[in-house]
């Protein structure tokens, strides 16, 4: 009986430790016992606990100081891939100009700077204490406004303006009237386009309109801005290669590159001859109703120039006419633009005369003997002069305002013009009147912005002859005609006074009033 007893008592005493709970097993392991020293033992594990937590806690500090610095190397590697770009552009700036001085370039200043030295005033306190921002030279200033006003005066006979807009300013470059390479365009020179205008890119010798197929991705995932010339491939990816989803692979999806033809006006002895600008095509279509032969005019089909036809007698009458040309630069890519050919007795080079300091203009006639020119104007105006013997139209610069063509709330700063009328006498015949169409203010919404609005909304008047006088603060603006002004001309009229007589159609007997489109 005493043996059985003992047995189960012995089995309580070897299965009972392992009942403890793991703290309490762990202190009397390194205690030895269940006296007082475990709860001692208890308060060390606890400190070893904190003591882990803290080198937790500096570590990952140190990660987080890590990823700081390697974001700032690499910012340092942009900005130095940044200089070289720039350092590559100047040391390509062609045509003999020198480069610009980094003084006159605060940001290409501050990036020199921030490389160098750390000095620029952009960066974060703890690297360099900001260096005190750098006075502008008042001299050079203007004398750069003086430039910039003086090149929006330059001039290219016979050839197209091109502008390149800058931080600094427009460049202003010629190109020839008969290249396509002015088509896009931005800046032209030795012969070639040495620059696109933005959303153009040089492609067979000229700058064509592209864009890439969108959303198509290569094999390593690149959309086609991130490839470059040397990844283009014939490896189709969804049905497309690069060769041909890609515009600077040679593929993509080519848009039409606009054109107009000049708003001109002739006399009838005038060797009319007019061109499409810029020449976008080598090949060049007329509409069916266009009536070109009538007046002894014909259309060269792969410059898009109209001329009289070789040995053909120039027409006697006055005439006008239109005609719409269709220009094919690919098969499927075509643009279409109208053209208005108008020769009278009398005529000015456009039926929108602009004025400023200096200018004047010389009136096309039909033959000599032409005299007694007169100049009739509503509202009056004291800005403008003709001379009674041929007719030049000149500015004549004052302090007085006067005389102007109502708009609608006066988005032009209240710029002058004036409805007239010329007049002239010729020997042996009866007086003739210059009958001219007027085009309103509302082709001046093309100008930049600044002094030269945009989008100004204005009423559209049917007019027999305008002249405008340009404030100082307009000169240098965009050309104010444009094909959609041009388009209209034929549906204005001119009323006949007296013994005067006009060459308008029949159809067109009273002026009228129509609103334009903002």
């Amino acid at each position: 009986m005493k043996q059985r007893a003992t047995m189960p008592g012995v089995f309580f005493c070897l299965i009972c430790p392992f009942l403890w709970p793991p703290s309490v097993l762990a202190a009397k392991i390194f205690s030895g016992h269940l006296g007082q020293r475990a709860p001692e033992q208890l308060g060390t594990s606890h400190a070893n606990t904190e003591k882990g937590g803290l080198e937790d806690k500096v570590l990952r500090m140190m990660e987080r100081m890590e990823d700081t610095v390697e974001k700032l190397q690499r910012e340092d590697a942009g900005l130095k891939e940044q200089l070289a770009q720039v350092q590559g552009k100047l040391e390509t700036f062609g045509d003999g100009r020198s480069a610009p001085n980094s003084a006159d370039n605060p940001g290409l200043s501050g990036l020199v700077a921030r490389l160098q030295g750390n000095g620029s005033n952009d960066l974060s306190p703890s690297c360099k204490k900001a260096a005190k921002p750098v006075v502008q030279n008042v001299a050079s200033v203007l004398h750069m406004q003086t430039e910039k006003a003086e090149s929006s005066l330059r001039a290219c006979p016979g050839e197209l303006k091109l502008m390149e807009f800058g931080s600094t300013g427009v460049t202003e470059t010629c190109c020839p009237i008969t290249s396509k390479a002015c088509t896009g365009c931005a800046s032209f020179g030795s012969g070639t386009c040495q620059r696109c205008s933005e959303g153009f890119l040089f492609r067979d010798g000229m700058c064509v309109a592209c864009a890439s197929s969108a959303g198509w991705l290569s094999q390593d995932g690149k959309a086609c801005p991130q490839l470059a010339h040397t990844d283009c491939n014939d490896v189709k990816v969804r049905g497309q290669s690069s060769n041909e989803a890609c515009c600077q692979c040679g593929g993509g999806v080519l848009t039409p590159s606009p054109f107009i033809y000049p708003n001109r006006r002739w006399s009838l002895d005038s060797n009319i001859i007019m061109q499409p600008e810029p020449r976008t095509a080598d090949h060049y279509s007329l509409d069916a109703k266009c009536e070109l032969p009538m007046y002894n005019l014909t259309m060269d089909s792969s410059t898009g120039v109209i001329s009289y036809m070789e040995g053909r007698a120039k027409p006697v009458e006055a005439f006008s006419l239109e005609c719409e040309v269709t220009a094919h630069q690919e098969s499927d890519v075509t643009d279409v633009a109208k053209v208005l050919i108008a020769a009278n007795e009398i005529n000015y080079k456009s039926a929108t005369l602009l004025f400023h300091a200096g200018t004047s203009e010389a009136p096309l006639k039909k033959g000599p003997g032409w005299s007694k020119f007169e100049l009739g104007c509503a509202p009056k105006i004291s800005w403008l002069n003709i001379s009674d013997a041929d007719g030049v139209l000149s500015y004549i610069d004052q302090t007085t305002e006067g005389g102007g063509v109502s708009v609608v709330d006066d988005q032009f700063f209240g710029q002058d013009g004036a409805v007239c009328v010329v007049t002239a006498w010729k020997a042996n015949k009866k007086p003739q009147e210059r009958s001219c169409l007027g085009l309103p203010l509302f082709l001046l919404s093309g100008l930049p912005k600044g002094p030269c609005r945009k989008n100004a909304r204005i009423e559209e008047i049917a007019l027999r002859c305008c002249t405008f006088k340009i404030p100082e603060e307009l000169v240098g603006c965009q050309s104010p005609w444009n094909s959609r002004g041009t388009r209209r001309l034929s549906s204005l009229s001119v009323p006949v006074h007296g013994r005067r007589w006009s060459t308008m159609p029949r159809r067109c007997q009273r002026p009228s009033v129509k609103s334009s489109r903002p």
